[in-house]
């Protein structure tokens, strides 16, 4: 149990997302995960099969961070699907909503376990009243769900996910960058 005391003088608390909060574990290298996502894009009309947007999934993935000058590049997956999803279309699609779509339909195929850690719940309940937040080498389109799902959101003043800068950690400016609130 803390005592308030010992966290005199704390400005802040920072927390990152994934392994310290949320207990995930996904496989993106399952064909499988990608069978269910090209099922669910029949009915986007996209025609593309597993075997496919697996591979273009990782290919576009692997061009977009090589694309970037950055030493610690992060990317924004739901374009990345949003462009294969284009390219595979039978007809026009709005490729900005069916690419978040699709991320969100990857993730959901992908999971393999997914619950709050009960220790950092507890944790977050003691620590109420100070100001928190999280910095976390994530994907914005689907991490901010899953901590609302999870009803971890409600804890924290600040949420900084990588994929909304273009790069991550460790790269200091993710956090250097981060809610005005920092001063």
């Amino acid at each position: 149990m803390l005592k308030h005391e010992e966290l005199e003088g704390i400005k802040g608390i920072i927390f990152d997302c994934y392994n310290t909060l949320i207990d995930i574990k996904t496989d993106d290298a399952s064909v499988d995960t990608y069978r269910q996502v090209s099922n669910w894009l029949i009915y986007q009309g996209v025609k593309i099969d597993p075997e496919e947007l697996m591979a273009e999934y990782k290919k576009k993935s692997k061009e977009e961070l090589e694309s970037r000058w950055e030493k610690n590049p992060e990317i924004k997956v739901e374009l990345v699907f949003g462009k294969i999803c284009k390219q595979h279309a039978l007809w026009d699609i709005n490729e900005s909503i069916v690419g978040v779509e699709a991320a969100r339909a990857f993730r959901a195929a992908s999971l393999r376990q997914f619950r709050a850690f009960h220790q950092s719940v507890e944790l977050l309940k003691e620590l109420e009243g100070y100001p928190m937040g999280i910095v976390s080498n994530a994907q914005a389109v689907f991490a901010e769900i899953e901590l609302k799902y999870l009803d971890l959101r409600k804890y924290f003043q600040f949420v900084i996910f990588s994929s909304g800068f273009g790069h991550r950690k460790p790269d200091p400016r993710v956090i250097l960058e981060g809610p005005e609130s920092w001063a």
